[in-house]
């Protein structure tokens, strides 16, 4: 193997000593911000939220242009098709990334270039054939979902495009974007996420404004698309780390990894399941709003729903940088520096989720009525309803990253079991009763939930007894 990433790509230690007297102190008001930070790792977060922030920018503005070209109507059956085949792929989803994450990570650091790369061959073969399975799965339910909760004439067709486009969104998609964090290639991820989301938009809006394109249309122009990014994003994942370890190495069966199977499918089933157990607190909400209320409502709903992603990018791109870099330090059994970093990340984003939420409480609602017009207007009600969430969501970003690297994600799963179940339940009762209000109320409130058992059995587990009893270590982590 090669030198690791994190040592070839000109890291600096995360704080340095400076003089404050040549800049009015801001070197050291920054070195504050960033103290008990892994080397890069602000940098690398900056990346992320390039990718995230742009990416989510582009899909937030593909969103609101579409639903406003379709009309509300039009624009809720896409949503209705989009949601019900987000629900089926998430149940054949294994969260893969998490799982290369771990062990690619581990085999790093033990400089293990055979069992590094029949990881990533293991990871890619199940990418494959859990997205097969998805596909096939969303068509065959095709007919049932179209008399049973899209009922339109045109729900069955919308429900297939949509199961292609999101095919070609995730097959490799998992395993590429672990290599990806692993390996610290921030901007590339940034490039290819910006680039596809703004390649989607531009063909869309074209085909939208000039050929006259309907729902059909716009979910044929969603899957080529996914497929030209999808296939960018895994061949130039796939190049960058053969430049470091040899791809083709004929020592590199997936057999290597029979001794630690048991462990791997141990972990990856409960990533399994806990992406399972999430599905109530993601796309389901759409779904059930399709069985009992308009399309109109619907489509009204899920631009709310937009602005709320936009605004939970915040904690989104953070836990994508958090868990590479929490999973290296547990690897290397830095306990002390990880509790340094656990403390100055809380304050940081815990702060910052305050300030998102109250700036986009004021300042959403009247952009919504300004842009989307009189149709729309129902969704800056919903959207306040909806995204309270991220106040205590962002401080804890942490905690599910940390059992992630500890070898704890059973504990995730207990707690999205039980956070799912009373978000399924509250669910079924808010949307009978107040309908998309009730859906709004329970959606802000299922990341508090579940990031408050998650903390709670968290805190009681062996790993975090470890780590608090783990000595503060002045400095700085290099």
């Amino acid at each position: 193997m090669t030198v690791p990433p994190e040592r070839s790509g000109g890291d600096v230690p995360a704080v340095r000593k400076t003089d404050s007297t040549r800049d009015g102190g801001q070197s050291d008001r920054t070195a504050r911000v960033t103290a008990g930070a892994p080397a890069g790792f602000f940098r690398n977060i900056s990346w992320q939220y390039l990718a995230s922030g742009g990416g989510t920018f582009v899909s937030f503005a593909y969103a609101l242009i579409v639903g406003r070209l379709l009309g509300v109507g039009d624009f809720g059956l896409m949503a209705l098709g989009l949601g019900f085949t987000s629900v089926v792929f998430q149940l054949a989803e294994l969260r893969l990334h998490e799982g290369v994450i771990r062990y690619v990570s581990e085999f790093w650091e033990q400089d293990d270039g055979p069992r590094l790369v029949a990881t990533v061959k293991l990871a890619l073969l199940l990418d494959g054939i859990t997205a097969v399975l998805a596909l096939l799965l969303t068509w065959g339910l095709a007919a049932w979902g179209e008399r049973t909760l899209v009922r339109d004439a045109r729900g069955m067709e919308v429900i297939v495009l949509a199961g292609a486009a999101t095919f070609f969104m995730k097959v490799g998609t998992a395993t590429a974007q672990g290599l990806l964090r692993v390996l610290r290639l921030y901007q590339v991820q940034a490039g290819v996420t910006v680039g596809g989301a703004i390649l989607k938009l531009v063909v869309t809006v074209g085909g939208l404004s000039l050929l006259g394109w309907g729902v059909r249309g716009v979910l044929l122009a969603a899957t080529v698309t996914h497929l030209l990014t999808n296939l960018g994003l895994v061949t130039v994942v796939l190049r960058r780390l053969h430049q470091r370890v040899d791809l083709w190495r004929s020592d590199a069966g997936v057999r290597l990894l029979r001794p630690r199977l048991r462990e791997m499918t141990g972990f990856v089933s409960n990533t399994y399941l806990l992406s399972v157990s999430m599905i109530p607190t993601k796309d389901l909400d759409v779904n059930l709003l399709g069985w009992l209320v308009s399309l109109e409502v619907v489509g009204v709903y899920k631009i709310a729903k937009s602005f709320v992603a936009a605004m939970w990018t915040l904690s989104d791109a953070t836990f994508v940088v958090v868990y590479p870099e929490l999973a290296r330090l547990w690897a290397q059994r830095r306990l002390a520096d990880i509790r340094t970093f656990v403390r100055r990340i809380t304050g940081v984003f815990g702060v910052a989720g305050v300030v998102v939420y109250l700036g986009a409480f004021l300042v959403v609602p009247p952009v919504i009525r300004v842009i989307m017009g009189a149709d729309f207007a129902a969704a800056g009600v919903l959207f306040r309803w909806m995204a309270w969430g991220i106040v205590f969501w962002a401080p804890l970003v942490w905690v599910n990253p940390l059992l992630m690297a500890a070898g704890r994600p059973d504990l995730t799963l207990r707690a999205s079991v039980v956070g799912s179940v009373v978000t399924l339940l509250l669910y079924m009762v808010a949307i009978a009763e107040w309908g998309a209000t009730g859906a709004a109320a329970v959606y802000a409130l299922a990341s508090p939930v579940v990031i408050g058992l998650v903390a709670w059995f968290a805190w009681r587990s062996d790993a975090f007894v470890a780590l608090r009893s783990a000595a503060a270590v002045p400095g700085e982590i290099v």
